[in-house]
């Protein structure tokens, strides 16, 4: 029982000091810039609903998947707001993050800049039916003191814009604030982190078609530094969207497929890892449906 116990939280240490770095859980985040910048917030003028699942490690059991939710819209002239929240799961482990975002829009004649900042709850616990194993002591005051989880509330900052209606840019600082909210001790160490965030969209002239490459460089808490370099296509106004992703300092590769049909939109990716661990798994698969619900014209942020 007492290796079992010291397993548990032996991962779960390690993973409670993960705080802030939700952010790297998706790889769609060159299409839906809002589901990791606060300032991508509104930044269409539309009222918009994501749902986006992730399924990190596919194939291999309780492997880490994660559920998210996120709303955003305008509110009044030039500020939005948005809403999400998160859950992911690994094994027993558990996390919960509620998060409220607010962005003010400062549009020009050839440039739009937005400045964004985050309100973040994350609780980590323990869950599953791993804990209904008869070799599990109750009685252990250290499990309970993990049942009842860890509480954080983090604050981030972004800036997210658009230039000569081609040009996209971006940077994110999670953690700028942060405080733990329980009793059970523990003190998370001061780190600098950020994801910078360039790209451009070339139409192609007389064609309906356009090539829109992107980078994203991260530095993230306990997360290897890594830069996403992206190449996202799009056809027939978006009736089909393809794309590649190549993770540098992970050495993963992705694919995107996806379409816009009115309002609607629907995107699939899946990602191999070209290391030996991916022997083990199939994948990482991921995907997001999009709803715009102010009526307007369903154009995504990214292709501003």
């Amino acid at each position: 029982m007492n290796k079992i116990i010291t397993l548990i939280f032996f991962v779960f240490g390690i993973l409670v000091n993960l705080n802030a770095q939700e952010r790297h859980v998706y790889t769609q985040h060159f299409i839906n810039p809002v589901l990791i910048n606060p300032a991508a917030t509104g930044f269409s003028n539309n009222h918009g609903i994501i749902i986006n699942y992730n399924n990190k490690w596919a194939g291999f059991d309780n492997g880490p998947k994660s559920l998210s939710l996120s709303y955003d819209g305008p509110i009044a002239n030039r500020l939005s707001m948005g809403a999400l929240i998160f859950r992911d799961g690994i094994a027993s482990l558990e996390t919960l993050k509620g998060q409220l975002s607010y962005a003010y829009k400062i549009p020009a004649d050839n440039y739009q800049v937005s400045f964004g900042l985050t309100t973040e709850y994350i609780q980590y616990g323990l869950s599953g039916d791993d804990l209904n194993n008869g070799l599990v002591s109750f009685e252990d005051p250290i499990l309970l003191e993990r049942l009842e989880g860890s509480r954080f509330f983090d604050v981030a900052a972004g800036v997210y814009g658009v230039f000569n209606e081609n040009i996209t840019f971006g940077l994110v600082l999670p953690g700028l604030v942060r405080a733990r909210l329980d009793n059970n001790g523990g003190t998370s160490e001061r780190t600098i982190n950020y994801i910078v965030h360039l790209g451009y969209k070339y139409a192609v002239p007389n064609y309906d078609f356009y090539i829109e490459p992107s980078i994203f460089i991260k530095q993230l808490r306990y997360t290897p530094f890594h830069a996403d370099v992206n190449l996202k296509m799009g056809f027939m106004e978006d009736q089909l969207i393809g794309g590649l992703t190549y993770s540098l300092g992970y050495d993963r590769l992705g694919f995107l497929i996806g379409t816009r049909v009115n309002n609607f939109n629907v995107y699939y990716s899946y990602n191999v890892s070209l290391e030996e661990s991916q022997q083990y798994h199939n994948g990482l698969h991921e995907f997001t449906l999009g709803f715009n619900i102010s009526g307007g014209s369903g154009q995504n942020i990214s292709e501003k």
